[in-house]
């Protein structure tokens, strides 16, 4: 499994020329018995692939490239733990697998560019953060949107104290002897929130570029603060001992927090392009929009998450060549294709629900000039 991030994303644009490439993505489920189909829903896609490959033209070997989705099919303790959706990538020379916090369309395409769009969705929307619970002696982090929190990095990431040792040394003795132990304390505390920090900022934030939350005591909020450089750490942080909590409490807590930031941001973007409609730098039709993202135009690119449309990018001349269905051997998902192209270009794309999308299109852009 691998995590997500911006660099992955533009290295699997890139790994995109190694076609055909095929791409699943399904709904799973974390207990049983609602998980107990995930494994035979995934093996029925699988025969949607080499329906596919059938169609698909030129020489690709079938049976190598469906190995690797096959062996996870028959691997029987993977299936036992998954999360919410699943996405898996492969081409001649790549085999990618994702596990998301959130479900996913059951969907698989053979094309000449893997399907991204549930990835950018993870990846784009605004809901996501890092959580670190921290004490004296243990951190813990996770990832978590509105809905979950899962745990990312634990003991083996982080840096281990023996709090037992720093118990007895604390334990009552002379005023001289408290004062120093309280001094020694203080200052292997410190050494430890430093090491935490440089392990968060290295190993997840540097890459994620996550808004950071901070869950731990009142007394601990300043000291990690004053001496943390991780600019995705947030100003408000939850004031409590994190073992108090059970993970759904913790979600409920760290939510409070995060959701007003989200709202912000979406709303924020959406104004953008409300306002700036009727001036030329907003736009809503998909062929003026694939012009513009060939051109380096669009600055930001709204994608509806729950709308795929079939069909295919022609350069000569450029144009859309719309299809009936995926069932084509050509199709490909006609908002994927363009969002990538604006991401290559250095532009941003938010996939955001139909609910919420300015346009009624599948796609809405802002323009540069």
């Amino acid at each position: 499994m691998q995590a997500i991030s911006k660099q992955l994303l533009v290295e699997l644009l890139k790994e995109s020329s190694d076609g055909p490439c095929l791409s699943i993505s399904q709904a799973t489920h974390r207990s049983f018995p609602e998980n107990g189909q995930d494994q035979i829903r995934f093996r029925n896609l699988i025969k949607e692939l080499e329906h596919s490959l059938a169609q698909h033209e030129g020489k690709a070997d079938t049976a190598k490239l469906l190995a690797p989705f096959k062996q996870l099919a028959e691997d029987t303790d993977f299936w036992k733990y998954s999360l919410d959706g699943l996405v898996v990538l492969g081409n001649a020379k790549r085999f990618h697998i994702f596990k998301l916090q959130r479900p996913v369309a059951d969907f698989a395409v053979v094309a000449d560019t893997f399907h991204l769009k549930p990835l950018m969705r993870v990846l784009q929307t605004s809901d996501r953060y890092h959580v670190l619970a921290l004490s004296r002696s243990s951190a813990t982090l996770y990832e978590g949107n509105r809905y979950q929190l899962d745990p990312v990095g634990t003991a083996s990431t982080f840096p281990h104290r023996n709090h037992e040792e720093e118990i007895a040394r604390s334990l009552p003795g002379d005023r001289l002897e408290h004062q120093e132990h309280s001094a020694t304390i203080t200052q292997q505390t410190e050494s430890y929130f430093r090491a935490v920090d440089k392990a968060v900022i290295e190993e997840f934030s540097a890459a994620s570029e996550l808004p950071l939350i901070l869950v731990t005591l009142p007394e601990h909020q300043g000291v990690f603060r004053k001496l943390s450089h991780n600019n995705f750490l947030l100003e408000q942080g939850v004031a409590i001992d994190p073992t108090s909590l059970k993970t759904e409490e913790l979600r409920k807590r760290v939510w409070e927090v995060m959701e007003p930031i989200h709202h912000q941001r979406t709303r924020q973007e959406i104004d953008r392009f409300k306002q700036a409609q009727g001036t030329g730098l907003a736009q809503d039709n998909i062929d003026d929009v694939y012009q513009a993202a060939k051109q380096g135009r669009v600055q930001l690119l709204f994608v509806d998450a729950d709308q795929r449309i079939a069909g295919r990018l022609l350069s000569d001349p450029d144009r859309i060549e719309y299809v009936g269905d995926f069932s084509h051997p050509e199709a490909e998902d006609v908002l994927d294709d363009i969002a990538e192209m604006v991401l290559r270009q250095g532009g941003e794309v938010l996939v955001v629900p139909s609910d919420i999308m300015p346009s009624v299109t599948g796609l809405a852009a802002l323009y540069r000039f």
